[in-house]
């Protein structure tokens, strides 16, 4: 079990080793498939969007010098609704099922697994909530898997009980899974039309705008909470964006709290500034070559 109060921040990278993309990728794969004749194309014309919507999202996104789709979004409104859509389209073609249990010796997941692991009456006792800047619900779906597997559990007793490991997602997700309730969508291949999968997968999907309100969106709410009552946070494929960390708003007083992050491909000068600028010097941070599971691994941080 994970008895120190910790929270755990994703970024893209902690979903990356299953396939889904990084920003730049994103970014890239939703500029290539929207070429004229494509399939994704076809797609967002079934869905209701005409050719000047998906040719001058296409190309307004082409040329802005934007490195992802949500800080593209975020300053052009107009684009929200198909940018979304976009996102979702791209973003569910990766929910594979399978993939998230193939490599459990080079799985962050089965790692995080391995510790919170405990039999059902004492898996209450885990202190740890994930923040997660990440879409994907590849997580949840892998942590639910595997405790019902476990220990042969019912729906709804296992979703009972993961109520006590809190995954935020600040900027939206995917869909509600089938066992967390409401209008939900099943993880990866759908009964749906893909066209009915993508709305649905979209309409959960937050852009955060400069104008916005931070306090009034529960999440960022219940993560500021988390943070400030954690012993530990701990970043995972985190790629440490200015503004992300700005609006997480680190706790004040660092005093008692250890903050840890992996730091994949950052060089070292990289790594000193950020931990200067944003941690006061008092993280301990991975070094270029470290992924989040080598990172957690070298660090016994579990």
């Amino acid at each position: 079990m994970i008895t120190i109060p910790t929270v755990l921040v994703f970024g893209a990278g902690a979903s990356h080793p299953f396939g889904f993309p990084l920003g730049v990728k994103l970014r890239n794969n939703i500029i290539r498939n929207l070429d004229p004749g494509s399939a994704v194309y076809k797609e967002l014309r079934d869905i209701g969007f005409d050719d000047k919507d998906i040719e001058d999202f296409r190309n307004e996104f082409w040329e802005s010098g934007k490195d992802s789709v949500d800080a593209f979004l975020e300053h052009r409104p107009s684009f929200l609704e198909i940018g979304k859509v976009a996102i979702a389209q791209e973003l569910t073609r990766y929910e594979l099922h399978n993939e998230l249990f193939e490599t459990q010796g080079d799985n962050l997941y089965f790692y995080l697994y391995k510790h919170l692991n405990a039999m059902p009456d004492e898996f209450q006792n885990n202190a740890l909530t994930v923040v997660t800047y990440n879409y994907d619900r590849s997580f949840e779906h892998f942590l639910f898997t595997a405790f019902k597997r476990s220990y042969g559990l019912s729906d709804e007793t296992t979703a009972r009980l993961l109520e006590h490991v809190p995954i935020i997602h600040l900027h939206g997700h995917l869909g509600l899974l089938p066992w967390q309730g409401g209008k939900y969508l099943k993880y990866g291949k759908s009964n749906l039309s893909r066209d009915t999968q993508i709305r649905l997968a979209s309409e959960n999907i937050r852009i955060i705008h400069e104008d916005m309100d931070i306090e009034k969106v529960s999440e960022f709410t219940r993560a500021h909470a988390c943070t400030n009552e954690a012993n530990r946070i701990v970043f995972l494929g985190f790629g440490y964006d200015k503004i992300n960390l700005e609006r997480l708003r680190m706790p004040e007083s660092q005093n008692r709290l250890a903050i840890h992050g992996s730091c994949y491909k950052l060089t070292r000068t990289e790594r000193i500034s950020l931990n200067n600028r944003f941690f006061h010097g008092n993280a301990t941070l991975g070094g270029e070559e470290q992924d989040a599971l080598m990172f957690l691994r070298d660090g016994l941080l579990l």
